[in-house]
């Protein structure tokens, strides 16, 4: 090998874009980012909370997600600032969960109505201030129509949502028990 050889050699510089997150929710990748590409960032809210700001370069954006920084050129940060709920708002959530079930998973067909209606109620307590008769309301009435599955592992006689694989009550029990805990933070 005495001949002479070329050698080439091409150098990609690469950038670090962190990715950061509050409580609430997440915020992917944190990536390396080759010059001249795009690197895209999904935010994640948990449930029960919402996707407040985000931030790139430690600047307020608009809440655009996913972003997309294009044409990397440095290194940056973005990060994804999440704010909890509102109990009206978890309430709401909660209320568009139970429509989504069957007529057939209640007890009677006019549970489901009726468990509506009295979310219904409950928000109307929220938003008018009075914290105190919603938490009684949930604590109460609501939550103990919906506790067999987390007591005794199945549905019981007072219950109104009486799936046999308690998935359905669980979700909602555990979701009326979040609202309260919330409510009593107040």
């Amino acid at each position: 090998m005495n001949a002479d050889t070329t050698v080439t050699a091409i150098f990609i510089k690469t950038f670090t874009i962190t990715a950061t997150a509050s409580t609430g929710g997440t915020i992917t990748p944190t990536v390396i980012a080759y010059y001249g590409t795009d690197a895209d960032f999904t935010m994640t809210p948990d449930a029960y909370y919402h996707l407040l700001d985000v931030k790139a370069d430690g600047v307020s954006i608009a809440l655009v997600n996913p972003y997309t920084f294009t044409y990397v050129t440095s290194d940056h940060t973005i990060e994804a600032i999440y704010e909890q709920d509102p109990p009206d708002r978890v309430t709401r959530t909660i209320k568009d969960n139970i429509t989504l079930l069957l007529s057939s998973s209640f007890s009677n067909p006019n549970r489901q109505d009726t468990l509506l209606n009295k979310l219904d109620a409950v928000i109307a307590l929220i938003t008018g201030g009075d914290y105190l008769a919603a938490l009684d309301k949930l604590q109460n009435d609501i939550l103990k129509k919906t506790d067999g599955c987390h007591n005794i592992g199945h549905p019981d006689n007072n219950d109104w949502l009486t799936n046999p694989d308690c998935i359905s009550q669980s979700q909602l029990y555990d979701a009326i028990v979040y609202l309260i805990g919330r409510l009593q933070e107040m």
